[in-house]
């Protein structure tokens, strides 16, 4: 390939990454606009590693660029790539290793994943990214190798993740981990895979720790498991949040899907404090988007009013409250305008990207966790991932099969 064709594959690849890293920031993403912008990264991918190129002697520190070189070696070749990658996944942190852990979960072929497990147990610096790695693509792991990792520290946290989505670990071997505290990293994946099974030990553990007197902005986490896993069981902590930082709070509490969530969203949509996250909050429940309005035709303060452009029209919301409210069951849970019920929500996941996206791919985790895995390729959401092999010898003749 023409070295000035592949350097603009390159750039676009890298460009492209950024904007679907991007596009997961967003509240409201159409999953038509992510689909299409995936299988133009993939394109992209497949020239670059069809390039067959040789390997960098390093690994760009920049996460789009270290994504692009690793998604193309991948591609192209899993074994040497892996013995490039390794290394550096036992050194790479922060964005740079992200980008590296979404080359692995993302662009490895079918017969690699073999190549990726023999680089684990090679390195074993690199098993945490890894094993982020493997959750990110809904991977059926051996147990043999999450209760290893489960034994380790540094790998317990990216161990229970993987543990949560696997069919045959039952709610009872989260439990131990239930009741640490907030600051340790595994309590919050193990609290999850509780909730995902339908545990009540773990909703009841999670209010307990939510009790404590915990900063707001160290909880953020933990209250979007409450108010999305187990909203008949909402926190007062995802109620004060939304009054006292309604940018991150107001969202929080929609999650939930419930009236009285509803009622608090309407009368934020007319605080000047954060009526943009209100506005967000109020669709993920109603499904409307509210139109623009002057904001001085909104706010009575002039001091407040002169600050920002337009806002969204709060009286529209209070329409849409007034004819559809006498409806809305106070124990019933709704999202866009609907019921929350199981196949209506796998559905949605499949249609929507961005935070409610991800969201929505949680609820339907509910439904068959194996399959809902959040930052996956969009067209294979609610499909399972691969399964890795169990033993040495499965990961020989997967890789002669591979060949």
């Amino acid at each position: 390939m023409a070295v000035r064709l592949l350097a603009a594959h390159q750039s676009a690849l890298s460009r492209l990454y950024r904007q679907r890293a991007s596009m997961s920031t967003r509240d409201f993403v159409p999953g038509a606009e992510l689909a299409r912008l995936d299988q133009r990264l993939i394109g992209h991918i497949h020239a670059c590693a069809q390039a067959a190129e040789p390997l960098p002697d390093d690994i760009p520190g920049d996460p789009a660029e270290a994504f692009a070189a690793a998604s193309a070696a991948l591609r192209n070749d899993t074994r040497a790539a892996m013995e490039w990658l390794a290394p550096a996944l036992e050194e790479a942190e922060g964005d740079q290793c992200q980008g590296l852990v979404e080359a692995v979960a993302l662009t490895t072929p079918p017969f690699g994943w073999c190549r990726v497990l023999s680089a684990y147990h090679r390195y074993p610096g690199a098993r945490t990214p890894l094993l982020d790695a493997f959750y990110l693509a809904a991977a059926r792991v051996p147990d043999a190798l999450l209760n290893e990792a489960l034994e380790s520290p540094e790998q317990q946290a990216a161990a229970l993740r993987c543990a949560s989505i696997q069919h045959n670990w039952p709610a009872a071997r989260f439990r131990p981990r239930y009741r640490s505290d907030l600051t340790d990293p595994a309590t919050l994946p193990a609290l999850r895979a509780g909730l995902l099974r339908d545990d009540p030990e773990a909703a009841d553990a999670l209010l307990s720790l939510l009790d404590g007197a915990i900063p707001l902005e160290a909880t953020t986490d933990a209250l979007r498991l409450n108010a999305l896993l187990c909203p008949d069981h909402l926190s007062d902590v995802v109620w004060r949040a939304a009054d006292e930082t309604p940018e991150t709070g107001l969202w929080l509490l929609a999650l939930s899907g419930r009236r009285d969530a509803a009622e608090r969203i309407l009368q934020a949509l007319r605080d000047a404090r954060a009526p943009e996250s209100a506005a967000a909050a109020w669709r993920w429940l109603t499904a409307q988007a509210l139109p623009l309005r002057d904001r001085l035709q909104v706010v009575n303060d002039p001091g407040r009013a002169a600050a920002g452009g337009p806002v969204p029209d709060a009286a529209v919301a209070r329409q849409w409250w007034d004819a559809n409210a006498p409806g809305w069951d106070p124990a019933g849970r709704r999202i866009l305008d609907g019921p929350a019920d199981p196949e209506r929500v796998a559905t949605l996941a499949t249609r929507w990207a961005g935070r409610a996206g991800d969201a929505l791919m949680d609820l339907a985790a509910l439904r068959e966790r194996s399959q809902y895995v959040t930052g996956g390729w969009f067209h294979r959401r609610g499909e399972p991932g691969p399964v890795l092999p169990e033993s040495q010898e499965e990961e020989v003749a997967d890789a002669a099969v591979g060949q």
